[in-house]
């Protein structure tokens, strides 16, 4: 996926429901696209994953002030209202613009931020789930999710879903489907 072409579906909205328990992050929700005849698509998404966060001064000040661990856990259930997230067609997909159909199947979702500066979410559309299934299912198999991931049709950068700074460094990553 190393060229992107611009699509011309768009973002209208998305409503989300999250939460995490130390590093295991899950969540679901809709997303209302609309595609180039200005015709709304509402989809419905679940994924689960794992982030990895590093500690940083901050957190570490306020364990030493406190004398306690930084325990973390969040919850959270926005109506985010886009205006500007980009849809873009990876070099996987051939065709001239994307359907209601190419954007749906499994998906993955990344997110990544450092010390003060917000990260930009990507969610990876319309995989294969059964090729991930299978992959994800055993290490040995771990090749046939990354074939599949690496034909991931389109890929939205949904900016604005991490508003604010954020005092730490931070990953995430999650699979799941998109219907």
């Amino acid at each position: 996926m190393s060229q992107l072409r611009p699509s011309k579906w768009t973002l209208r909205t998305a409503k989300a429901n999250s939460g995490n328990l130390d590093r295991l992050l899950a969540s679901g929700g809709e997303l209302v696209l609309v595609d180039p005849e200005s015709e709304s698509h509402r989809l419905f998404y679940g994924r689960m994953g794992t982030s990895i966060e590093l500690e940083t001064a901050i957190s570490t000040l306020r364990s030493r002030i406190l004398n306690a661990p930084v325990q973390t856990g969040t919850a959270d259930s926005p109506n985010l209202q886009f205006d500007f997230s980009p849809i873009y067609m990876t070099d996987a997909f051939r065709g001239q613009e994307l359907s209601h159909s190419d954007l749906r199947g499994a998906c993955v979702y990344v997110d990544a931020g450092r010390r003060f500066l917000a990260g930009v979410p990507a969610m990876l559309l319309g995989i294969n789930a059964a090729e991930m299934s299978v992959g994800l299912s055993s290490p040995a198999d771990l090749r046939i999710a990354e074939r599949a991931i690496a034909r991931a049709p389109a890929v939205l950068l949904l900016r604005g879903a991490t508003a604010g700074l954020h005092a730490r460094t931070y990953s995430g990553v999650e699979f799941g489907y998109l219907n």
